[in-house]
């Protein structure tokens, strides 16, 4: 969880200083999603859930680690649930 914090430190600096910042993980998925949901809730307002839909509206990938999803939930100090992503075939 202090990773998050960190991360949300680092691009809370780099706005001050007017950067332009891509935000990705060797994978794109997970870390990547997860730190930009924290700043969708923590900078933008957002609720949780609609970070997460919205992600995932922009890659079925995003997000789709439980115990990442779970760990973001209580670093935002949320309790709401996230469900997983739908099985396809």
């Amino acid at each position: 969880a202090s990773q998050f914090g960190e991360a949300i430190e680092i691009l809370r600096r780099l706005r001050v200083e007017g950067a332009v910042v891509n935000v990705n993980c060797r994978m794109g998925k997970n870390r990547s999603g997860a730190v930009v949901a924290a700043w969708l809730v923590l900078e933008c307002g957002w609720k949780l859930e609609d970070a997460v839909q919205h992600l995932r509206g922009l890659t079925t990938l995003a997000l789709g680690n439980p115990y990442l999803v779970q760990a973001l939930s209580a670093f935002l100090h949320s309790d709401v649930h996230i469900p997983l992503l739908p099985a396809t075939g």
